[in-house]
């Protein structure tokens, strides 16, 4: 199956550049070991979270969902504070 992947960390301080190249590595052996494609990992970097608009690798994203570019999308973990339109 083709999957994406997307992870973001708010800040870019290095103990949060470290989680990003963690999550990185997580969703790279996750989908080589669950025997999926990962077309793409979609990752923003020091962007909070409280502003869609500014996450343009999620922004990317959801236009490649769109245009099928993958089947699925994974995540490590989420927490939502808002509705995403």
């Amino acid at each position: 199956m083709n999957v994406a992947a997307y992870c973001r960390v708010s800040t870019d301080k290095e103990d949060q550049i470290n989680r990003l190249k963690a999550q990185k590595k997580f969703f790279t052996e996750f989908t080589e070991k669950n025997g999926h494609n990962l077309v793409r990992l979609y990752a923003d970097e020091g962007i909070s979270g409280t502003k869609i608009k500014n996450r343009h690798e999620f922004l990317r994203l959801m236009k490649d969902a769109q245009s099928g570019l993958f089947e699925m999308v994974i995540v490590k973990d989420i927490s939502v504070s808002h509705e995403i339109p």
